[in-house]
């Protein structure tokens, strides 16, 4: 049984409608809004951040890439994640979409990672089209007092 707000003779459902909504402000999000994590980029893989007690976990989306089309590099506390996938069938071609929803150009993703990582040990892999970055947290020093003998 399905809920419709609307008059019997509306022609949407309310699902319907809640999927036209998100086609209009995902038009208005790649057209060029300037905010994160597009910034203006046609498109850029969508992550999940993971604190560990050892380590964080990043995990970004990255469907048709192989290792060779994707950059991973870490400094100064930002992780930055750059690639480039390629469109398949172009029109161009001589071909007509009735739909085409994929995103496809070069992407640059900047993390910003809250504390100190062990930038030696941080590795990174891809698998069915999830790229899983690992970066190991640096172990906290202890403090420690040294009693400092003072001479004449």
């Amino acid at each position: 049984m399905s809920f419709s707000p609307f008059s019997k003779g509306f022609p949407m459902s309310l699902g319907e409608v809640q999927e036209e909504i998100n086609r209009v402000f995902d038009r208005m999000w790649h057209g060029g809004i300037s905010t994160p994590p597009l910034d203006g980029q046609k498109w850029a893989p969508a992550i999940d951040v993971i604190d560990e007690p050892t380590q964080f976990v990043v995990t970004a989306e990255v469907p048709g890439l192989g290792v060779e089309e994707i950059e991973v590099t870490f400094d100064e506390g930002e992780l930055v994640l750059k690639g480039h996938k390629i469109a398949g069938r172009t029109a161009e071609e001589g071909i007509s979409f009735v739909r085409r929803e994929r995103r496809f150009g070069n992407f640059c993703r900047r993390v910003p990672i809250p504390e100190r990582v062990n930038a030696d040990a941080i590795s990174a892999r891809c698998a069915k089209g999830v790229l899983e970055v690992i970066l190991p947290k640096k172990e906290i020093q202890q403090r420690k007092t040294v009693r400092i003998e003072v001479g004449e």
